[in-house]
């Protein structure tokens, strides 16, 4: 199913600069759309620009858990919103 079809996840998704998109995106594929739409409290933290705490609930997941690495390094992306800095390109 489309990223754009949930239309929270759209408005929200939208809503952000390109690298915390391509984090969005990252999640997507990953989870499947269902599986992200159930980050509630860390799609609502992207609603509402609270950056820090959208990468807070990222990690507070058993994904992130599992694939500690690399949620470690998007919650960052999503944190600061630069793929610059948080991978060191």
């Amino acid at each position: 199913k489309e990223l754009t079809s949930h239309k929270a996840i759209k408005d929200i998704y939208n809503s952000l600069n390109a690298d915390r998109r391509a984090i969005v995106i990252s999640m997507w594929y990953q989870l499947g759309i269902g599986k992200l739409s159930g980050f509630k409290n860390t799609l609502k933290a992207m609603a509402s620009s609270k950056f820090d705490e959208a990468a807070k609930q990222m990690l507070d997941s058993d994904v992130a858990r599992k694939c500690s690495n690399r949620w470690h390094r998007q919650s960052e992306v999503m944190r600061t919103g630069s793929v610059t800095t948080s991978y060191k390109i």
